[in-house]
Order: C-alpha cells, then sequence, then structure tokens
C-alpha cells in the first residue's frame, strides 16, 4: 500500500495516490515488501515502470516515466 507520493517525483507526475495497492511492477507480481524491494532493485533510475495498482476496488494501470 503506498503510503507517501513525493511532490514531484515521477510517481507523483503518473497519478499515483496514498492508498493505492501495489499489485503488479513491470507485470512481476508483487504481494509483500520483499517483492517490492527485489523487483525495484533491478530497474534502472531512468527505465519506464508499469505498476498494477487497485484503487478503490478497481484496477489501474499507472506509467512512471
Amino acid at each position: 500500500v503506498v503510503v507517501d507520493v513525493q511532490p514531484g517525483s515521477r510517481a507523483y507526475w503518473a497519478g499515483l495516490q496514498v492508498g493505492d495497492l501495489i499489485v503488479e511492477v513491470n507485470r512481476q507480481p508483487v504481494s509483500s515488501v520483499s517483492d517490492w524491494n527485489r523487483i525495484v532493485s533491478q530497474i534502472a533510475e531512468d527505465e519506464e515502470v508499469l505498476l498494477t495498482v487497485i484503487r478503490a476496488g478497481r484496477t489501474r494501470f499507472i506509467l512512471l516515466r
């Protein structure tokens, strides 16, 4: 669950919101903080990232550029 979005960050400009539940990163399932850390550690800082999130019961796709 997203607990903070830094103003001006890629996540902020892409529309990620506090309370969003991230369930996939680049089509890889995320079910724990360990999953998140493992996947994110393999992504280059300038690489586009596709997040699949659940917000208010609906699935949304957010592209971080």
